[in-house]
């Protein structure tokens, strides 16, 4: 089953928190460099939305060890139609993912899964 198809789009906070953080951390050719190039050249305009996690929800992944400066990722995948968040650091435990499916419905999945389904 294909978790991404080609309707689906680059979600973005506002405050472009993502985008320079991607931008930052994403090595020239990488895998990641090359989906974030495809989905801001080749899909649908972005999309630009977020809403703060719950403290409960900020307490329950800063207990699992998350990344504090990740979570704005987190914080834009919750408020998406598909609710896909696209990542593979190290970070995105068993324990996050399943944290992030059970309790705020967000899927992670890796960029090469979706360099393969577009």
């Amino acid at each position: 089953m294909a978790i991404i198809e080609r309707r689906h789009r680059i979600a973005l906070d506002p405050m472009d928190t993502i985008i320079e953080e991607y931008r930052r951390n994403l090595g020239r050719g990488s895998v990641g460099a090359q989906w974030l190039q495809h989905m801001l050249t080749k899909g649908p305009a972005p999309e630009r939305t977020y809403k703060a996690l719950s403290r409960r929800d900020r307490t329950g992944l800063d207990d699992l060890g998350f990344d504090s400066d990740d979570v704005v990722f987190v914080e834009v995948a919750t408020r998406t139609s598909s609710q896909v968040l696209v990542a593979c650091e190290s970070d995105y435990t068993i324990e996050v993912k399943a944290y992030l499916q059970t309790r705020l419905r967000v899927l992670v999945v890796d960029p090469l899964e979706c360099l393969e389904l577009l």
